[in-house]
């Protein structure tokens, strides 16, 4: 992903069914189901999740039984996602650069792949380190699936290298493509389904219905027996329904401003989280690239227009834009996370946050959440 339409500050920051298990060594879209999870969840109950169509593979899914089987691809034909892999791993070993090439459709995939095995003897050194691969969930997009492995050592203390690949059928057998503008929320909500929590990937839709909801349709799905959409449900609040928040989120903001401009780190150390202070102080007193960054944004604002925020009143994400001096206001917010400590708010970075931001900043959720934005 190249570019986002929401952009994280860097230093103010920033479906009820059984799992469906697939084929051992090639899933069909009837094995194929939609299920809903839980991306955040907070004490008020969810506050992120998403649906899709995924299945989970059996224990025994490995790359071994699929050569050993005689199913692995050759270097004309890819069956199947899982011998499209297969092969490609084989391919690595004598790194043959070229026929790796002809596994990806298209000069924007080729480009991607050339990228990738630039140094085609690297990846041949860590694959020779690899006994097998497990498979663990396929989803599906459209024409487009998605699956996860892990790349399993030869020293089983050695860590074990979780990795997808995300391919399309075309013209009967299977080429690799890559994320692009259409296809990376798809790619991000597979990445985060939790396949091994029962507790959370077995939601009941009806429980997320009062979140806000936006679903998202493949452009090609010239196959698909099943409804491939991807859906994201988030508990989005108008400032304008709690005015003390909105007084509260920005007199943090402002005060932040205020500390940039005086050049006072104590008083800019205070709007940040107590749990985060000296890595923040850390930050701001060495030579840091993102402090730096940050001056030069909050050295341009008059104060802030408060948007809307995701989340409930103790952990929010905050969508927020400059008013400048000139009287305009920026045409995209950024986004700040605020957390409460003993009853007053506090920006915060952890890298707990992580899940929800990679799904914000992913181009379909960022165009969707400006259109949220007050005219």
């Amino acid at each position: 992903m190249k570019s986002q339409v929401i952009q994280t500050l860097i230093l103010a920051v920033c479906v009820s069914l059984p799992l469906a298990i697939l084929g051992a060594d090639k899933t069909e879209e009837s094995d194929i189901a939609r299920h809903a999870f839980v991306i955040w969840e907070t004490k008020a109950g969810p506050q992120l999740a998403a649906e899709l169509a995924i299945g989970t593979y059996p224990q025994n899914a490995l790359m071994s039984k699929i050569m050993s089987d005689g199913k692995q691809a050759n270097r004309d034909v890819a069956d199947s996602p899982e011998a499209l892999i297969t092969n490609e791993f084989q391919l690595t070993l004598t790194a043959d650069k070229s026929a790796i090439l002809e596994n990806y459709y298209g000069n924007d995939a080729k480009k991607y792949a050339d990228m990738v095995f630039r140094n085609i003897q690297e990846t041949q050194k860590w694959n020779k380190l690899v006994a097998d691969i497990k498979f663990q969930t396929k989803s599906m997009f459209g024409d487009t699936i998605r699956v996860r492995y892990v790349k399993i050592n030869k020293d089983p203390k050695a860590f074990q290298m979780p990795w997808s690949s995300l391919c399309e059928k075309i013209n009967g057998r299977y080429y690799f493509t890559h994320t692009n503008t259409e296809n990376s929320l798809f790619a991000m909500v597979s990445e985060l389904y939790p396949f091994k929590d029962a507790s959370r990937n077995n939601v009941d839709v009806k429980t997320l219905l009062s979140l806000k909801k936006v679903s998202l349709a493949p452009q090609k799905n010239s196959n698909a027996k099943i409804d491939t959409n991807v859906v994201i449900y988030y508990n989005l609040n108008q400032f304008s329904r709690n005015e003390a928040l909105r007084k509260e989120t920005q007199q943090v903001l402002e005060t932040m401003l205020q500390a940039y401009e005086n050049k006072d780190i104590p008083a800019l150390l205070t709007v940040w989280h107590p749990d985060r202070r000296t890595a923040m102080q850390g930050k701001m007193t060495g030579d840091s690239y993102s402090f730096d960054q940050s001056k030069q944004y909050f050295s341009q604002a008059k104060s802030f227009s408060m948007d809307f925020y995701i989340g409930d009143l103790d952990n929010l994400f905050v969508f927020s834009r400059r008013i400048l001096k000139d009287g305009s206001i920026d045409k995209t917010p950024k986004l700040y996370l605020f957390r409460r400590h003993d009853q007053k708010l506090y920006l915060t970075d952890k890298a707990a946050s992580a899940p929800v931001l990679s799904i914000i900043n992913t181009p379909q959720m960022a165009a969707e959440l400006n259109k949220q934005l007050p005219q």
